[in-house]
């Protein structure tokens, strides 16, 4: 938990939130850099709509299939 602790502690983020919580030996997304999104990305809003999937509350599910769908993207 130290990067999250360092997220968490970074004025520039705010109301961060754990959405998932497991141990792993590799990276889920190992070809991310934080920065701004591309062409490649798209708005997570646009992304929910054309699924039909609740952003109020959010689903975790939901949004890591938005997070692997812009990471195979960027590949």
């Amino acid at each position: 938990m130290a990067t999250f602790s360092r997220i968490s502690a970074d004025d520039r983020h705010s109301d961060v939130e754990v959405l998932d919580h497991k141990q792993s030996t590799t990276r889920s997304f190992p070809t991310w850099s934080t920065g701004y999104g591309t062409s490649k990305t798209s708005s997570l809003f646009d992304w929910a709509a054309g699924r039909n999937a609740p952003l109020h509350p959010p689903r975790v599910s939901d949004i890591l299939a938005f997070m692997k769908e812009c990471a195979e993207r960027q590949e």
